[in-house]
């Protein structure tokens, strides 16, 4: 069992990915209106871009909210 990471340990690493993410969010959508104003995309291609966009930061917030049960589940267990 040399290669189980200890309890407090998990959870620091749980805290940081969910900082990570909280950061990195509103970032990454600033950079895309930025991105997609200056390429001048036609309406459907923007459309299209900030869609999966979308979709990937669906994924991204539903991420970090599993990580949050997760660490609420490691420090209520005994």
């Amino acid at each position: 069992m040399k290669n189980m990471i200890k309890r407090d340990r998990l959870t620091k690493n749980i805290e940081t990915q969910i900082s990570e993410g909280e950061q990195t969010i509103p970032l990454l959508n600033r950079h895309l209106t930025s991105a997609l104003f200056f390429m001048k995309l036609s309406t459907n291609r923007a459309r299209t871009v900030r869609e999966k966009f979308n979709f990937m930061m669906a994924n991204a917030e539903r991420r970090e909210h599993l990580l949050a049960e997760l660490k609420e589940n490691l420090q209520t267990q005994p």
